[in-house]
């Protein structure tokens, strides 16, 4: 299957739901905002914890993430009031709620953290904040780390349209067609390669 367009076009913000795995909130935003969840939300990343409505906000820059505190936070157990670069294996501390900066991988600028205690965003365990590109395989330092026999797959964004694609590097059945080159992904997606099953749900 070739590059086509699909009708459904995925948002700023969307879950991949992976079998086995779990699920992955990502943004393609510049920056989020991390807060409590609820009726009147108001953050991109909405977490059931004890967070002020808006608590921080993780902003990229060319090759470094910032995080920007609204409300009491920690950073490896020191609070943090100004801008303060986050780096892998810093753990950040709001109220009750914990997460881990995870390892970056050489080939994206990609951020990925963990939240580490009994908390969720949207059900995700994951928050991903994608500059280009999303890595999914059996490779440790993958953003997505599958069980071992998986290969590669890669979600990218064009650069001119903004739309999401996937590079398999092993044929993977979308629906009832199969994809070896590179295919749009839609709203409700569904991507399965032997035991390996990836949906992708939009929120914007």
């Amino acid at each position: 299957m070739t590059s086509e367009t699909l009708t459904h076009s995925i948002g700023q913000r969307f879950l991949l739901w992976i079998d086995d795995v779990g699920g992955y909130l990502v943004s393609r935003n510049e920056s989020f905002t991390i807060g409590r969840s609820g009726v009147h939300a108001t953050s991109e990343v909405p977490i059931n914890g004890d967070l002020a409505s808006e608590h921080v906000t993780i902003q990229s820059g060319s090759d470094y993430y910032v995080l920007i505190p609204h409300a009491k936070t920690l950073v490896n157990s020191l609070e943090v009031e100004e801008p303060l670069a986050i780096v892998t294996g810093d753990i950040l501390t709001m109220g009750s709620v914990q997460l881990e900066v995870q390892p970056r991988h050489p080939l994206s600028q990609t951020l990925g953290l963990r939240i580490t205690s009994h908390h969720n965003s949207y059900g995700a365990k994951n928050i991903l904040l994608m500059k280009r590109s999303i890595i999914i395989g059996s490779k440790r330092q993958n953003h997505i780390v599958l069980g071992n026999g998986h290969e590669d797959t890669v979600i990218y964004e064009s650069s001119e349209s903004k739309r999401l694609f996937f590079k398999p590097t092993a044929p993977i059945r979308v629906g009832e067609q199969s994809a070896t080159d590179d295919s749009e992904l839609s709203n409700g997606s569904c991507l399965e390669s032997g035991d390996l099953t990836i949906t992708v749900e939009s929120l914007d």
